[in-house]
């Protein structure tokens, strides 16, 4: 099976699949898509400081999985990680990230150093591809707040940035982070994050710091394609 990133620098929203699954700020789903061929495309949008991760590989009896989370903080990325992605994966797996923005925010760069720190723990599954777009600026721009994976084709997932119109679609109940909480800077509603941060210039910033993912692999399997670094 292969795997593809799909990166659009800038598209208006079309309508979206009528299979999309949406998943909400503060929720996750996990699929198997040979058991749910009717669930063909993960998406989600709007993310400020938030962060869309998509995670696929393969569960302790081998089955396919595919996972899309919307997290809002550090607690819910931590929880994520430890009570979901421990929870059914093993082996080596595939993660995606966009969001994390605007770049000087000081959540969106907490949520950042959470990732990286969660993603560089010790666990039951391995990184071997990792692919973040974080901390990129404004996030009205470049479909920065948007991420999704289509598995219509179950020998080439693509992972994409490409916005969708699914305000007509029913949306299908996702389960909520446990410990989700929302950000004290930018509103926790989408809408109004976009107002709060309307006047921000669209720039590409790489931040410096300390912190950096530790890979666990001596062969040097996993692959970081970041335009910020952590």
């Amino acid at each position: 099976m292969n795997e593809q990133f799909m990166d659009i620098p800038w598209a208006e929203a079309i309508p979206a699949p009528s299979d999309l699954l949406y998943v909400k700020l503060t929720t996750y789903v996990v699929v198997a898509p040979a058991d749910e061929p009717d669930k063909t495309y993960l998406y989600s949008d709007k993310a400020t400081s938030s962060i869309i991760v998509i995670v696929f590989g393969q569960n302790a009896a081998g089955k396919r999985l595919v996972s899309l989370a919307h997290l809002d903080s550090a607690d819910s990325i931590a929880s994520y990680f430890n009570d979901v992605l421990d929870k059914h994966f093993t082996g080596y797996v595939s993660l995606y990230a966009q969001g994390a923005n605007p770049s000087d925010d000081a959540i969106a760069i907490e949520n950042a150093r959470a990732l990286y720190k969660n993603v560089g723990m010790e666990r039951s599954w391995e990184v071997d591809n990792l692919e973040l777009f974080l901390l990129q600026g404004d996030p009205r721009m470049a479909n920065r707040g948007n991420f999704g994976i289509d598995l219509s084709d179950p020998q080439n997932y693509v992972v994409s940035n490409q916005p969708f119109d699914h305000e007509l679609l029913d949306h299908a109940p996702t389960d909520r982070i446990g410990t989700a909480q929302a950000s004290p800077d930018i509103p926790n509603d989408p809408n109004r994050a976009y107002t709060f941060i309307i006047n921000l210039m669209d720039q590409d910033t790489t931040l410096t710091a300390p912190l950096s993912p530790t890979m666990k692999h001596p062969d040097s399997r996993a692959r970081l394609t970041s335009r910020a670094v952590m």
